[in-house]
Formats: C-alpha cells, sequence, structure tokens
C-alpha cells in the first residue's frame, strides 16, 4: 500500500531428523520391558532441530515421553504455564537405562 519492497535473505540450519531402523528396533525391545509404558508410533511431523547431525553421522532416534496425561488444563511445553507430571518421569529413567542395555547388548 506504501509502495515499500525488501529483500529476504534465508539460510538453512536444520535438516529433518529420521529415525534408524536399528535404533528403532532397540527402543521397541526396550518398551516391551517396561511394565506401564507403551510405544505409540506416529506419523513424520515437521519438527527438526541440530539432533539431524548425530542421527545422520551416527543413528539414532528421537523419542517422544507424554507427560500430560491428557488433562484438559495442560498447557503444550514452551508455554510459560507448562507445568509437567513428573509421575510419567521414572519411565523415560529406565526407558534410557533399558535402551542403553539393549543397545550395548547387556
Amino acid at each position: 500500500a506504501y509502495g515499500a519492497s525488501t529483500d529476504i535473505e534465508t539460510t538453512f540450519s536444520c535438516e529433518p531428523v529420521f529415525n534408524s531402523k536399528e535404533a528403532a528396533e532397540v527402543s521397541e525391545r526396550a518398551v516391551q520391558q517396561i511394565e506401564g509404558l507403551t510405544m505409540v508410533h506416529h506419523d513424520a511431523d515437521v519438527g527438526s532441530d541440530d539432533f539431524y547431525l548425530y542421527t545422520k553421522e551416527f543413528g539414532g532416534m528421537y523419542a517422544h515421553l507424554g507427560t500430560g496425561n491428557g488433562r484438559p488444563d495442560q498447557y503444550a511445553q514452551h508455554h510459560p504455564k507448562y507445568h509437567v507430571d513428573e509421575e510419567p518421569l521414572k519411565y523415560g529413567a529406565e526407558y534410557y537405562v533399558r535402551f542403553a542395555k539393549e543397545y550395548l547388548g547387556f
């Protein structure tokens, strides 16, 4: 409306994270050992960060641990009113231990 123009320069900084087949299989075995934890498979999403550098080089995967319990007053992560339900964190800790043991063959 005012005849203004601009030049925009964008830079590419992050590629998508791809879960490796090996890590997904190890993860599945680890989850099966934990009573009360269930693996849920999701379709791909657009999330990405510099973690892709690790998975690109060494393999690996993203695993999300739900901490909201579906409460109607639950805010999303990064929201100033977000409050984590600490009960599920014990599953996350056990998952990481079992994943490491499975991966290392213990």
